[in-house]
C-alpha cells in the first residue's frame, strides 16, 4: 500500500482527482465505457462529495465523460432526510457536468 501525506484539504483533493482521472482514462481505454462507484462514510478522510475533489475531478478535460457512469452509494438511503446526513441531492448538484 502507498501513503501519500498532503500538507492541505485541497491538495489531497488535487492528488485524489488525479489519480481518479488516470483510473477512469484506463478504464477507457480498455473498454467502451466506465462506471464509478463513490461510497464514503463519515469516517473517510475524502468524502466523494467533497466540493474541491469533485471540482478538480470534473475539470478534468483529458476524461471523456460522455462515456461515464457515476453511482454514489449513500450508506443512509432509506433513512429520512432530516435525520440522515443524506448526500443524494448534493450529489446530483455536484456531480453534473456541464
Amino acid at each position: 500500500m502507498k501513503m501519500e501525506v498532503s500538507r492541505s484539504q485541497a491538495q489531497l483533493a488535487i492528488a485524489a482527482a488525479g489519480k481518479a482521472a488516470s483510473v477512469i482514462k484506463a478504464a477507457l481505454k480498455a473498454q467502451d465505457s466506465a462506471r464509478i462507484l463513490g461510497a464514503t462514510t463519515s469516517n473517510t478522510q475524502l468524502q466523494f462529495l467533497d466540493p474541491q475533489f469533485l471540482d478538480q475531478l470534473r475539470g478534468r478535460n483529458d476524461v471523456d465523460w460522455a462515456k461515464t457512469e457515476v453511482f454514489h452509494l449513500d450508506e443512509s438511503a432509506g433513512i429520512p432526510k432530516p435525520q440522515s446526513g443524506n448526500y443524494g441531492d448534493a450529489g446530483r448538484s455536484a456531480a453534473s457536468v456541464s
